[in-house]
């Protein structure tokens, strides 16, 4: 396998398989829409830890994911039942969906959630965002890829960039916990996690069933956890939860899905997924004008390392796999 298999895998959380190629005559498609699509999506991607944060002001954060995940996760499923899609699901495949949805949903949103209420909502974006890098380091060991020289200037300068923002964030600012950096990078872990062990699956099924399915796995495998840990009787049903949940179902769950689908096919996922180096910088940036969260130097110096990091390990490169 080489580094453009991983760099197509799951790019935004949502496993690129299914066989949704660029339609025939995409490249005619203007530059421009794509670009359009491209940078409409960065910024709902980039405006899921903001709403998020909004959303912690009523709801405790696992809570408040197990409602995103279930809710999303049927929606997805009346939409591709509408769409015409039947599933026939064998115990493999749900094995394998079960997975993934613990890694892409369970573990990777309900430990950055747990770290976002101590974290402000643009650091954990641009954790969040590292996700590519992550990917590439373990594609390294465990599927025996080698990276170009470009991608290994895209590892250090991105990891180099979180490692200065991190290390100036426990430095300089006291409100920022040390813990939910390290459940946010956990969380992103996991998701790079399920990334490759994506790529070692065979679940043949559109995007938009296997993202519905393992999005209501995610849920159901939170939800005893939610029950254990947290006090469902401190949920306020106020007009906070509900728009900034609203927001999260309809627009980041669902919108953006539909909106990747569409931006994939007009263009190919490396294409698709260099685009994700604007979003720790939307995060940043939407962070501030939603929640005036301060932009600390570090940031605005660091973030720049990490998106160029990003670009340069997503870009399409020819990679040698190491022989047996």
């Amino acid at each position: 396998m080489n580094s453009s298999d991983t760099d197509e895998a799951i790019a935004m959380g949502v496993p690129s398989r299914g066989r949704l190629e660029p339609r025939e005559g995409a490249a005619s498609t203007s530059t421009f829409y794509i670009l359009g699509l491209a940078l409409v999506f960065c910024i709902i991607w980039s405006s899921a830890f903001v709403a998020g944060k909004i959303a912690l002001q009523s709801s405790p954060p696992l809570t408040l994911l197990v409602m995103r995940f279930v809710l999303a996760g049927v929606l997805m499923l009346l939409l591709a039942w509408l769409l015409g899609e039947r599933w026939r699901i064998d115990g493999r495949t749900f094995l394998n969906l079960l997975l993934l949805g613990f890694l892409n949903n369970t573990a990777y949103l309900g430990l950055s959630f747990t770290g976002l209420a101590t974290v402000p909502s643009g650091l954990v974006t641009i954790i969040a965002a590292t996700t590519p890098l992550m990917t590439m380091v373990l594609a390294i060991f465990l599927l025996g890829e080698r990276i170009t020289a470009r991608q290994l200037i895209g590892l250090m300068l991105g990891f180099g960039g979180v490692f200065f923002i991190f290390h100036r964030s426990v430095s300089d600012v006291a409100d920022i916990s040390p813990l939910g950096i390290g459940y946010v990078a956990l969380g992103t872990l996991a998701l790079s996690l399920g990334t490759i062990l994506f790529k070692r699956m065979r679940v043949e099924m559109s995007l938009l069933s296997v993202n519905a399915i393992q999005t209501l796995l995610g849920g159901l495998l939170l939800l005893p956890v939610a029950l254990t840990l947290e006090d469902v009787s401190s949920v306020t049903l106020d007009t906070t939860l509900l728009v900034s949940l609203i927001y999260l179902v309809l627009v980041v769950s669902v919108g953006a899905v539909l909106l990747w689908l569409r931006i994939l096919s007009l263009t190919s996922a490396s294409t698709a997924s260099s685009f994700h180096f604007m979003t720790p910088v939307f995060g940043l940036v939407i962070a501030w004008l939603l929640l005036a969260e301060p932009i600390y130097w570090f940031e605005a110096v660091g973030v720049i390392p990490v998106a160029l990091g990003i670009l340069l390990v997503v870009m399409r490169g020819t990679a040698v796999r190491k022989q047996d």
